[in-house]
């Protein structure tokens, strides 16, 4: 399942910087939680709305604060 892809990866060091989706998906925000737990570390797992999802091309950068706001460039 995905959570245990991301667990995976969290433990390998592979995992991405950010996982940004365009709706909630709890297996990922499980699989989050437990490599938290795990490994002290997860990649954070925003959730944007439809129309702000669809903006994102390959190749931009994008960049999430702490705040959660995100910058997209490029």
């Amino acid at each position: 399942s995905a959570s245990s892809i991301l667990l995976e990866a969290v433990r390998l060091g592979t995992v991405p910087a950010a996982i940004i989706t365009a709706e909630p998906d709890p297996i990922l925000a499980l699989g989050a939680a437990v490599a938290r737990e795990l490994y002290n570390t997860a990649p954070p797992i925003l959730v944007l709305s439809p129309t702000d999802y669809a903006q994102i091309r390959d190749g931009q950068t994008v960049t999430i604060t702490l705040e959660g706001t995100v910058e997209v460039k490029g």
